[in-house]
């Protein structure tokens, strides 16, 4: 059993381990961090079971986990219900999203993509916009999801759509926000993407963009698809009433309806406290990218995953 490789394994699963979560072998394999080299999945397999042979891990009903934490398989499982009930309504949210000129994806992300979110959590949502158009789209989509009553407020939380990140289609290389050093949230957070609407493949755009993360994930870019289960398809009936108002948009009055939303927006943002004007990547407001985590949380996990590398023998 190579060294390299039992790091790794003992790495990943320290990560996922924060969120007490095992891991089946096929998601092991596309997780694996701080590998050299890329491994085929059979000898993946192989070397795999050495090192449960070696009692570094356990393995049970198809996932693998460190010793004694047997009880996450029934933690994971517990799970299944509520996160296929979010999944139905991000794809409700998507078949509206849809409607709205100029949206080109719209993706879940973070912990519901990974399947570590609670019972409680909201849905957090991925959305890409065409450039030039952010703001205007951002304005209809935030409308539109509030008279459906799916969009998260500060009081209703649970089962609601969260509406923190959106970038343009010329902007999907996400280097510029990762933080200092290695960003292993950022890298996962990126391979966890799931597609509910992405007529055009924006997916593919993305990994080929985010090519740095490889560095990290060795296998990112070999995507783990949750399959066609959550996917809307591209409007059929309607895509001549969103054509006709893009084509109408995309002139000089499409412009001032632009700077009238983002006026609008950013007067409102001005009054809210936040950390917009800290030197960071919690918040990025620009005609580029409008995101919103002032709880960012990736330094703490980064910390955490860290020394649980190191008690588990991964780091020395």
């Amino acid at each position: 059993m190579e060294k390299e490789f039992k790091n790794s394994v003992l790495s990943t699963l320290a990560y996922f381990d924060l969120f007490d979560h095992p891991l089946e072998a096929r998601e092991l394999y596309f997780y694996l961090c701080g590998l050299e080299r890329k491994i085929g999945y059979y000898d993946f397999l192989l070397e795999l079971e050495e090192v449960v042979e070696n009692g570094l891990i356990e393995s049970k009903n198809g996932y693998y986990f460190f010793p004694g934490r047997l009880d996450l398989i029934k933690n994971r499982e517990s799970k299944v219900n509520y996160l296929e009930k979010k999944m139905q309504i991000a794809k409700r949210g998507a078949k509206l999203i849809r409607f709205v000129p100029f949206v080109r994806a719209v993706f879940v992300c973070n912990t519901i993509a990974s399947s570590t979110a609670g019972e409680d959590s909201d849905i957090d949502l991925f959305i890409v916009i065409e450039h030039g158009h952010i703001w205007l789209s951002r304005f209809l989509i935030t409308m539109l999801l509030s008279i459906f009553r799916l969009r998260r407020t500060k009081k209703k939380i649970n089962n609601r759509l969260c509406l923190s990140f959106y970038v343009t289609d010329k902007n999907l290389d996400l280097s510029r926000i990762s933080i200092d050093g290695e960003d292993i949230y950022l890298a996962y957070w990126l391979s966890n993407l799931t597609p509910v609407y992405d007529p055009q493949n924006l997916l593919k755009r993305i990994v080929k963009e985010n090519t740095w993360a490889i560095e990290i994930l060795r296998h990112f870019g070999n995507v783990y698809s949750v399959g066609q289960l959550w996917r809307v398809e591209k409007l059929n009936r309607m895509a001549g009433f969103v054509n006709f108002f893009e084509k109408v948009w995309s002139t000089e009055y499409g412009n001032l309806l632009e700077d009238q939303a983002r006026s609008i927006q950013m007067s409102k943002m001005r009054k809210n406290k936040s950390v917009q004007d800290e030197q960071d990547t919690r918040v990025v407001i620009n005609d580029e990218m409008l995101k919103f985590h002032e709880n960012d949380r990736r330094e703490l996990y980064r910390q955490k995953w860290q020394e649980k590398c190191v008690e588990c023998g991964a780091i020395e």
